[in-house]
C-alpha cells in the first residue's frame, strides 16, 4: 500500500497475512519537500501494473483514476443512548428506543439512486417486540413503513424503491406505548448514483420536523417565534437580561455555525442575522450562563 496523500513519498507499506497493516500519518506542519500531506493520509494498494517514480506521478494517476464501485452499499447503525440521544427533548438522532413511547427515533440518511431498491433489517435486542420502520423523502414525505415483530433471526424488514435521486432518511419507533426501551440495530443496503453532489441536488437534504413536534420538544415560551423565518426573540425568566452569557447556533449534525459571549438583552440580534442566514431545517441554540446551561430547537422555515 502507499500513502496517496505523498506525505510519505514512494514508501509503501504492506498488509500482513493476518490482515494488520502498519499506518502512518505525517503530523500537520511537516517538511517532506514536495509532499501534500498535512495531517492525514490516504492510504490504498498501489494499483496493479503501475510503477510511480515521483510524487508527481501519484498525484497525476489520480487525476484521471475512475475507482471501481459495489452495486449497493451496506450501513447499519447502532440505535443505543452511548452515542445518541435518549432524551424526549432531543433531536431524536440515534439513541435507543425509549421506554413506554411511540416517539420515533432518526436512524440517519441515505443518497440513493431512483429505481434502486431500499432494504432496511430491523435486529432487536428484545426478542418478540413491535416495531415500525419508515423511510421520508428529503420533504418530510412519508414514502414507506412497516409494522411487525422482529428478533435477533428474524427482523423486521421494509423494501422500497425510489422515484427519484436524493436523500431518504430512516426512523424507527416502538409501535405501542407499552413497551420497555431497547437497542436496536438497523442494517440498510442501497444503492448510490454514480455520480453523486449532494449539496446542489434538487432534492438537498433537509430536517424534517413538524410544528407539533417543536411544541412537544421545547418550551416556546422561552424563545420565540418557533418556527421562525430566522429572527429569534428571548424571554428567559431565570436569566437577567444583563447577565453575561454564551450563545451558541448548532446544525443538525452537530456542527457550530455561531458562537459569542455577550448580554442575553443583546443575543436576539446576532443569533437571528447568522439563523436568517441559514437554509430551512433543525437548528439548536445552546446558551449558557455561569451556572444555567439551556439547549433549545429552532425550526428555520
Amino acid at each position: 500500500m502507499i500513502d496517496y496523500s505523498g506525505a510519505h513519498g514512494l514508501t509503501t507499506t504492506r498488509v500482513f497475512a493476518d490482515g494488520r497493516v502498519l499506518i502512518k500519518t505525517a503530523p500537520v506542519g511537516h517538511t517532506i519537500a514536495g509532499a501534500r500531506g498535512h495531517g492525514y493520509s490516504v492510504w490504498a494498494p498501489v494499483p496493479s501494473g503501475v510503477v510511480f517514480a515521483t510524487i508527481d506521478q501519484v498525484y497525476t494517476y489520480l487525476g484521471g483514476y475512475q475507482p471501481p464501485r459495489a452495486t449497493a452499499t451496506v450501513q447499519e447503525w447502532e440505535m443505543a443512548d452511548d452515542l445518541g440521544d435518549s432524551h424526549a427533548k432531543s433531536l431524536r438522532q440515534g439513541g435507543q428506543l425509549p421506554a413506554k413511547s411511540t416517539a420515533q427515533r432518526v436512524v440517519g440518511s441515505i443518497f440513493t439512486a431512483a429505481g434502486k431498491s431500499i432494504t432496511v433489517l430491523l435486529y432487536p435486542s428484545v426478542n418478540g417486540s413491535t416495531q415500525v420502520v419508515t423511510i421520508y423523502s428529503s420533504t418530510n414525505q412519508l414514502l414507506a413503513t412497516k409494522t411487525g415483530t422482529s428478533t435477533n433471526t428474524a427482523p423486521l424488514q421494509l423494501n422500497f424503491t425510489p422515484t427519484t435521486t436524493g436523500w431518504h432518511q430512516i426512523r424507527v419507533n416502538s409501535s405501542t406505548a407499552t413497551q420497555v426501551a431497547q437497542r436496536v440495530w438497523v442494517n440498510v443496503n442501497y444503492t448510490a448514483p454514480p455520480v453523486v453532489n449532494t449539496r446542489t441536488g434538487t432534492t438537498q437534504l433537509r430536517n424534517a420536523v413538524s410544528v407539533d413536534e417543536v411544541n412537544e420538544w421545547m418550551p416556546l415560551t422561552e424563545i420565540y417565534p418557533n418556527p421562525t423565518d430566522g429572527r429569534i426573540r428571548f424571554n428567559i425568566p431565570d436569566i437577567r437580561s444583563d447577565e453575561p452569557i454564551t450563545i451558541e447556533l448548532f446544525s443538525s449534525n452537530g456542527i457550530r455555525l455561531f458562537s459569542s459571549n455577550t448580554l442575553l438583552s443583546a443575543a436576539s440580534d446576532p443569533i437571528s442575522r447568522n439563523l436568517s442566514a441559514q437554509r430551512p431545517g433543525l437548528y439548536f441554540i445552546h446558551l449558557r450562563t455561569a451556572t444555567i446551561s439551556k439547549r433549545y430547537k429552532v425550526v428555520r422555515q
